[in-house]
């Protein structure tokens, strides 16, 4: 699988290149709207990986939902590292309320 994972990251970057210039999407935001969980976890799981907006503000996650990829966006919001940023800001949030 790590292969198939590798081609697909290749081919993702290969589209960025291309397309680039329309939407400005990141290799993460060509995942989800391909439909590649696996890519999307692989990518996330990268801490310089940056979650970037495109030309029309959307993450990575919105990209997966407007482009209904509904497996993608279950990757994307059980993934490790965002639930880990969700309960950071859920604690700033309640430290600044009390």
């Amino acid at each position: 699988m790590e292969l198939l994972v590798r081609e697909m990251l290749f081919e993702l970057i290969c589209l960025r290149n291309f397309f680039s210039h329309l939407v400005q999407n990141t290799a993460l935001h060509l995942a989800a709207i391909h439909d590649s969980p696996e890519v999307v976890s692989c990518l996330l799981s990268y801490p310089e990986q940056e979650i970037l907006l495109n030309k029309k503000n959307h993450n990575v996650l919105d990209a997966a939902l407007n482009s209904d990829r509904k497996s993608v966006s279950l990757a994307i919001a059980t993934h490790e590292r965002l639930v880990k940023n969700a309960n950071r800001e859920e604690r700033k949030t309640t430290n600044k309320q009390t």
